[in-house]
């Protein structure tokens, strides 16, 4: 027979083998493995791929004039940053003064223009921020859509200039800069050449 026997240590019998199967046998393939391409977001939200934002994550000032007060400029940090969850980017305000008023929202950008939106929808309260793309300094400008809280429990919608300013090692003066403080004078050039 063309089977030989495997024995043991004692040389008991345990199983017969073709001898062909000891030959060495080719490899076998390599296993290919589908890249999966990460996802974008939703069209309502743009449509807009992680590489083709990624310019814009990071930590940005940004600031405004009081509703209340507007030589009062309120200034607080805003992080971007890409959400794997939400397949978006989203933005969070930190050390703001008045932080009850903190916002976390998805950030809108529409196909071919050079525009994006900072949008917080909570129980049917929608706020947003239009602003250009930074430019090559860091700086997006634009305009906020909100409520303003003038006392009690009274709303009235209002608007304001509002910048953005990409942040790199500088730590910005934030909460209620006054006209005597020493990043006033920047911050309200910089909102003037939104809203003169």
């Amino acid at each position: 027979s063309p089977l030989t026997a495997v024995f043991d240590s004692r040389h008991s019998p345990l199983m017969k083998v073709d001898p062909g199967a000891l030959r060495e046998q080719p490899p076998e393939p390599a296993l290919t493995t589908n890249r999966v391409e990460p996802r974008g977001a939703t069209k309502d939200l743009g449509g807009y791929s992680r590489t083709s934002v990624e310019e814009l994550e990071g930590r940005y000032v940004c600031y405004r004039p009081m509703f209340s007060n507007p030589d009062i400029i309120n200034a607080y940090e805003v992080t971007i940053r890409w959400d794997e969850k939400r397949a978006s980017l989203l933005f969070e305000e930190h050390n703001r003064s008045d932080s009850s008023h903190a916002q976390l929202g998805q950030v809108y950008i529409p196909d071919g223009r050079p525009f994006m939106s900072l949008v917080t929808i909570d129980k049917g309260a929608v706020r947003v921020i239009m602003v250009t793309r930074p430019d090559h300094l860091g700086v997006a400008r634009g305009i906020m859509l909100t409520l303003s809280n003038p006392g009690g429990t009274h709303f009235i919608p209002a608007t304001a200039p509002i910048v953005l300013q990409r942040l790199n090692e500088a730590s910005p003066q934030v909460g209620f800069v006054h006209p005597e403080a020493p990043d006033y004078n920047m911050y309200f050039a910089q909102l003037n050449s939104v809203a003169p």
